[in-house]
């Protein structure tokens, strides 16, 4: 099976890591903001059994899904330099 690649950036590497990293950023700051908002529910709007539910869920959210997305970036960006990498022996 034949694939055309064709690479057209002298940093094609760089710039996919680049887009990992924004769109895995954009992620967290998701995650981040929608644990903010479950808290600011608790800070004195609600009280009672329901509000310290809420409020122990958005710290187990936060602590579980605070920067998720590292990791998956971080295999991403060496997945990809790995593959430039290939191309690049296979071509010499």
């Amino acid at each position: 099976m034949e694939k055309d690649i064709i690479i057209q950036e002298d940093n094609y590497t760089g710039t996919r890591n680049k887009k990992y990293q924004q769109v895995g950023q954009e992620i967290d700051d998701i995650v981040a903001e929608y644990t903010r908002i479950i808290k600011s529910l608790t800070d004195g709007r609600l009280k009672g059994e329901t509000a310290q539910k809420l409020s122990g869920f958005a710290q187990e959210t936060s602590r579980l899904l605070k920067g998720m997305m590292e990791p998956a970036m971080t295999e991403c960006a060496e997945k990809q330099v790995k593959f430039v990498g290939e191309i690049e022996v296979e071509d010499q």
